[in-house]
């Protein structure tokens, strides 16, 4: 059962819905055309920045876990999911939302690794 909520929480990475919503357009985004439109650069940056920390944590997952073993590993990375999720929602800059993505991808590596074991 917990192996089933690691994947769905691996899956629930998906951020790219973010640029299309107007609020956020006009949040991040620069004036275009009559309206605002998030540059191609920060779309590429905050659509893969996350995949920084899913290496980083798969790289040490295997230590972390032998460390000090699955089930708190488990619990770490819960916990800080939701630490690091504050970041995305209260986030008021770009660039608060890449580190907060960056630090999201960190137990998202986890969630990756666990998932088939």
């Amino acid at each position: 059962m917990t192996s089933d909520a690691d994947r769905k929480l691996e899956r629930a990475g998906s951020r790219g819905q973010l640029f299309a919503q107007e609020p956020s357009q006009k949040a991040f985004g620069v004036p275009s055309g009559g309206g605002y439109q998030i540059t191609a650069s920060w779309q590429t940056a905050l659509g893969n920045d996350g995949y920084i920390g899913v290496i980083i944590r798969i790289l040490l997952n295997g230590y972390i876990t032998e460390r000090i073993g699955m089930k708190k590993t488990r619990v770490l990375a819960h916990i800080t999911i939701t630490a690091f999720t504050f970041i995305l929602v209260f986030g008021q800059t770009k660039e608060l939302l890449l580190a907060g993505q960056v630090l999201c991808g960190l137990p998202w590596g986890f969630f990756s690794a666990a998932a088939p074991a």
